[in-house]
């Protein structure tokens, strides 16, 4: 992610696709090539998730659709941390 100043926000990408799509790969590679903080979609899902999708076990609709805040309180935070 984008440095940011007041006058000019920060930017968050989000990469999306199905699995094994190289999500991660094409992330990494584009945050490095422009100096960005790397975010991966798996530090957002309990544990207990992770564990079953490393094992290559895929989520229910429960799991995969629950309500979890920390995403979106991660972009506001990374955001409008400049805003008043």
């Amino acid at each position: 992610m984008g440095s940011g100043t007041p006058h000019h926000p920060s930017l968050i990408v989000v990469l999306m696709g199905v699995s094994g799509a190289g999500k991660t790969t094409i992330g990494k590679l584009l945050a490095q090539d422009l100096g960005w903080k790397f975010f991966e979609g798996d530090d957002f899902h309990p544990q207990m998730n992770v564990d079953k999708m490393r094992r290559g076990i895929p989520l229910n609709d429960e799991e995969f659709f629950r309500p979890d805040p920390r995403p979106k309180d991660w972009a506001i935070r990374h955001t409008f941390r400049y805003a008043k």
